[in-house]
């Protein structure tokens, strides 16, 4: 139950964070296919900066969704067994 809640919290917060992240730019299939891109290919194109951001921006988005959705499924596992608190 708390793991399922967990994915739940992590998959919401995935989607409350997607307007402010993704929201500036034309959409997230393009932060997808620019990130997919070669470095080699951003380099010749001299945009080398704007595709370590994409990547950083999608990489953070997902840590930040991720962390949460632990976090939230073993505060519950803790609230629910207490012999698992350290």
């Amino acid at each position: 139950m708390a793991e399922l809640l967990g994915i739940l919290a992590g998959v919401a917060l995935a989607a409350i964070l997607f307007k402010p992240i993704f929201g500036d730019q034309l959409g997230f299939g393009d932060f997808v296919k620019l990130s997919s891109r070669g470095d080699l290919s951003w380099l010749l194109q001299g945009r080398l900066g704007q595709a370590q951001w994409v990547k950083l921006k999608i990489g953070c988005w997902i840590v930040i969704s991720l962390l949460f959705g632990v976090s939230v499924s073993s505060g519950i596992e803790r609230l629910i067994d207490p012999s698992l608190s350290p």
